[in-house]
């Protein structure tokens, strides 16, 4: 049909377009599919959609087992452990008595007690060391017990707190101590009372951390180290002031 409406100049000319678009038209087509293959895939979006799951775990522990924590308990008193502290002392003179209720007790004088060694060892020395120098027994251990004296006699204060209640008339106490630095003693030790088992003797040694005693001098110096003997009379009848 062609052939006979067109010459035959216009149909090649036509022919020769068809094949230029149908040439640019695959070049195209080239060029999409070459920058198809080089742009980089977009990275899938992160479907917020999802949601997130979280698995809750049951207890281990019964709900009903479960105790509540032990609340914590106040510290234990300490004044049950702490050493009890003598009342304030009051001083007094040393020729007055100190009245237990009806009874009183005189600081027996240490450095009086008789001695129980011969009189030619009680001879032995100078001056006052002479009487020190004298044992008086034997203490804790077969040791030898000397005379002292007191530095300072206790003080009413000092020994009620330690003296057992209702004590009978003429009632007392001895004990064994060890000489210390300052005049002080320790290592005490109960060696007789009267009424037997009073404790008036236990009550002493309780009680000594607060004596002062002079340990007792042989030629001179004194005898830290040594061991002293220790009394204490108690009497309803206080001696009158001089």
């Amino acid at each position: 049909m062609f052939d006979r409406v067109l010459p035959n100049r216009q149909r090649e000319r036509l022919s020769g377009r068809a094949l230029a678009f149908i040439i640019v038209v695959l070049v195209h087509l080239l060029l999409a599919g070459v920058l198809l293959l080089l742009t980089p895939d977009k990275p899938q979006p992160h479907n917020n959609d999802t949601p997130n799951v979280f698995i809750l775990l049951p207890d281990p522990t019964p709900q009903r087992q479960r105790k509540p924590a032990p609340k914590a308990r106040p510290p234990a008193s300490k004044a049950l452990t702490r050493t009890p502290v003598p009342p304030p002392k009051k001083p007094e003179p040393p020729a007055k008595p100190v009245v237990f209720g009806d009874l009183a007790y005189n600081a027996f004088d240490i450095a009086k007690i008789p001695s129980a060694a011969p009189a030619s060892t009680a001879d032995a020395g100078v001056g006052a060391d002479s009487d020190a120098a004298a044992g008086v027994g034997t203490g804790p251990g077969g040791v030898t017990l000397y005379k002292a004296e007191w530095q300072r006699e206790p003080t009413h204060a000092e020994l009620s707190f330690y003296m057992p209640k209702g004590l009978p008339d003429d009632s007392w106490g001895m004990i064994a101590c060890k000489t210390v630095a300052r005049n002080l003693v320790e290592d005490c030790q109960p060696l007789d009372d009267w009424p037997h088992g009073s404790g008036i003797a236990r009550g002493l040694v309780n009680a000594a951390w607060q004596f002062k005693v002079r340990p007792p001098r042989i030629n001179g110096k004194p005898e830290i180290g040594s061991w002293v003997r220790i009394r204490i009379d108690f009497s309803s009848k206080a001696p009158k002031d001089d």
